[in-house]
């Protein structure tokens, strides 16, 4: 009875080894020992609360064997910055990275419906807030993923200011041409829209999204970047922000007080806004280059 179990024992022995030599050019040593840090490695991003960089490991994950290496276009120098932003958001578009546009078109569209609508002001600060802090985040999250890889970001041979806006102006684009759409919807409606909001919305969007940027890099120091750990905004940006979007609001009510003819509050407001994401930009390049 021992002798026939042994055999058997032995018989499934050579048999499982047998499987294992048939499958061994298949099996992946390298490949499992991957799989298994990956999954640590989000375990520990979890426990952290770090969920950017859970959706960067699994981004890498997805993308990783998919994909070939794209060919870099007929463009130099900084140019390419934009270029591998493109690829990066094509490549990379999910549902939740659409809806996450959608919810700023919706908010636009509420801000419009309670602002001009329904008039009413305690509905109308809660909505702009909300609308400002997704278009701070949504403008800046390339550049703060752009500024967890600080080691190779700052050794790229490009002036602060041309990577700061390399950075942002793909999705400050996007929000602009939102903002826009949203008001030519409204317009359609039959809504009354003031030629000096329409010509507000590239300097409101490009200083809410230069007030984020100065105040994550305000924020920031080298040791924290090459440990791959770039902060987000704050107060601070969210203050910023707030100035850059009462300033054309002051002039709006302004003119509409005083009777001033449009046209001085286009150009008013065009000065002003360009002043303000200039002097953001300038702040913004003189912090990058503090952190080097």
């Amino acid at each position: 009875m021992a002798g026939s179990c042994c055999i058997n024992w032995t018989d499934d022995y050579l048999s499982c080894l047998t499987v294992l030599w048939q499958i061994s050019n298949k099996v992946n040593l390298s490949r499992a020992a991957q799989e298994t840090h990956h999954f640590q490695a989000q375990q520990v991003a979890f426990r952290l609360g770090d969920f950017d960089r859970i959706n960067e490991m699994n981004d890498r994950k997805r993308l990783g064997s998919s994909h070939l290496p794209s060919k870099i276009p007929s463009l130099s120098g900084d140019w390419t910055l934009t270029w591998k932003n493109i690829v990066q958001s094509l490549r990379l578009c999910t549902i939740s990275r659409i809806w996450s546009w959608l919810a700023i078109l919706l908010l636009m569209i509420s801000i419009i419906i309670v602002g001009i609508l329904l008039e009413n002001g305690s509905f109308l600060f809660p909505l702009i807030f909300f609308w400002t802090a997704n278009i701070s985040k949504k403008t800046t999250s390339r550049f703060r993923k752009d500024l967890g890889n600080w080691w190779l970001l700052h050794s790229l041979p490009l002036i602060p200011r041309r990577i700061i806006l390399h950075g942002v102006v793909l999705p400050v684009s996007v929000t602009i041409f939102l903002a826009w759409f949203t008001l030519w919807i409204s317009s359609s409606l039959g809504l009354s829209i003031n030629p000096i909001i329409i010509s507000s919305v590239p300097f409101v969007v490009a200083g809410i999204s230069f007030s984020a940027i100065f105040d994550i890099l305000r924020q920031s120091d080298s040791n924290m970047l090459l440990e791959g750990r770039p902060p987000d905004f704050g107060l601070v940006g969210l203050i910023l922000s707030f100035i850059c979007m009462g300033i054309p609001t002051s002039i709006y009510f302004l003119i509409n007080k005083f009777s001033i003819p449009p046209l001085v509050g286009i150009l008013a407001t065009i000065l002003v806004g360009g002043f303000l994401a200039i002097s953001l930009l300038h702040l913004s390049e003189r912090q990058f280059r503090r952190i080097g």
